[in-house]
């Protein structure tokens, strides 16, 4: 799952919504996985800065992974943890 926002858009809703983003995809995979089910979410803030990389990441096979991240999810994780 990919949300797209600004580049460099660290505001506090969007801290909040990635903070519960990846709440709710880490309890909805462990669902998952209580259930048998086999697939998993992957959820990813995208911004402009970030859009080749992903698609590289994609097509190489390392987004799924896990071996990806952009410019904006580490902006995000880093303030987030300095609030």
């Amino acid at each position: 799952m990919v949300e797209t926002k600004m580049d460099r858009d660290d505001s506090s809703e969007n801290k909040a919504k990635y903070r519960y983003a990846l709440q709710h995809f880490e309890e909805l995979n462990r669902r998952m996985e209580e259930l048998g089910e086999p697939e998993r979410y992957i959820f990813h803030f995208l911004s402009p800065n970030g859009y080749a990389a992903f698609f590289d990441h994609l097509r190489s096979g390392s987004l799924l992974e896990g071996r990806f991240r952009c410019e904006l999810e580490n902006l995000l994780e880093v303030s987030d943890e300095t609030d």
